[in-house]
């Protein structure tokens, strides 16, 4: 019986430092698309959410557009807060 051979896009995907780093981008893209909800839910300009939260409107702009790589929860909890909003944990069913 012959082995299939894989696409590129299969062997990529089977490698587990690149699905680690997909994994990252996603919940970070995730984060991002958060933020910007809820600024347009707040109807909250970019300038005003930087300058409340004490930072640069570039940054803020570069966490909304996604560009920001590596916000951390600290950043994020803060942001959020100023909008109105917590983070809640909860315990997963199965484990």
């Amino acid at each position: 019986m012959a082995k299939k051979v894989l696409s590129t896009h299969e062997r990529l995907a089977q490698d587990p430092a690149r699905k680690k780093r997909i994994g990252e981008e996603h919940q970070e893209l995730l984060l991002s698309e958060l933020i910007i909800a809820l600024i347009e839910e707040d109807h909250i300009s970019v300038r005003k959410l930087a300058k409340v939260a004490g930072l640069s409107p570039s940054i803020v702009q570069d966490i909304r557009s996604g560009k920001k790589d590596h916000l951390t929860l600290i950043s994020f909890a803060n942001l959020i807060s100023i909008l109105g909003y917590s983070i809640v944990l909860e315990k997963l069913q199965d484990n």
